[in-house]
């Protein structure tokens, strides 16, 4: 079997094929056998973030003042330094969530080769030499994304606010492959960035296709008491897990598990 490197330079060579059908209908197959836990998964998490987060801020500023603060609030507004610091610290924070992407998609890799899926899956990178990747991984889109974001707000344009709102939904789909990259192909992670781009930009229209399909149909949880969504989100990174499969491969058997660095 062919490491990760041998890999990826004979997709450059050759390219890959990326069949729509089969794709989506793998993805539903490892769904099926994720989708509860993994739904207890993001039920937990975003019981303990909710809680966390009120809880935290709560005690500082009291629960009504805190109401008030979150309606009022505009990052724009807050001088050069504390603006520094909402970036950093909103970005460290939303790097601390990859790990727990990477649980989702190693979820799926489960789900595939060994038919059952565990609970803890989803939390396993938070412990695994991944760790430092994936966080800086995510902390370079994340500041990124967020730049850009507030820049938008500065301008106060509409047109601007559009543009960036769709510049930042592409580069969440040139990005859809970093995770398993890392955790599978045991990339760095600006290596990992890159492959990803180089990746999806062979077959963009193919993959956006899937992606979009794979949210519509987690959307269709909020008919069901709107909790319901919590259970079909897991079938996006199942998605996403099938698509890398696909590409490049995460069969046990293969060198591409063994083979590669996993600093940064």
């Amino acid at each position: 079997m062919k490491n990760i490197t041998s890999r990826l330079e004979e997709i450059r060579r050759e390219g890959y094929s990326l069949d729509f059908s089969a794709t989506f209908t793998s993805a539903f197959e490892i769904y099926k056998r994720m989708a509860l836990m993994g739904g207890v998964a993001i039920l937990l998490v975003s019981l303990l973030v909710v809680a966390v987060g009120f809880g935290a801020v709560g005690l500082v500023l009291g629960a009504s003042a805190f109401t008030e603060s979150i309606a009022d609030f505009k990052p724009t507004e807050l001088p050069a330094l504390y603006l520094f610091g909402y970036i950093v610290g909103a970005s460290l924070l939303s790097a601390l969530s990859v790990p727990f992407t990477a649980g989702l998609i190693q979820m799926a890799y489960e789900a595939k080769h060994q038919g059952e899926v565990s609970l803890g899956t989803a939390f396993t990178h938070y412990r695994s030499e991944h760790f430092g990747p994936l966080f800086v991984a995510g902390l370079i889109v994340n500041v990124f994304t967020m730049g850009l974001s507030l820049g938008v707000e500065f301008l106060n344009n509409p047109i601007a606010s559009f543009v960036v709102t769709l510049v930042t939904a592409i580069i969440s789909l040139f990005l859809i492959l970093y995770i398993p990259l890392i955790i599978f192909g045991r990339l760095p992670a600006v290596e990992a960035l890159l492959t990803s781009i180089s990746l999806v930009a062979r077959s963009p229209f193919m993959i956006l296709a899937l992606v979009i399909v794979a949210t519509l149909f987690s959307m269709l949880g909020l008919l069901a008491l709107c909790i319901g969504v919590l259970f079909t989100i897991p079938f996006v990174y199942a998605t996403y897990f099938v698509i890398y499969d696909e590409i490049v491969g995460a069969d046990p058997d293969s060198e591409i598990d063994e083979i590669g660095r996993a600093d940064f």
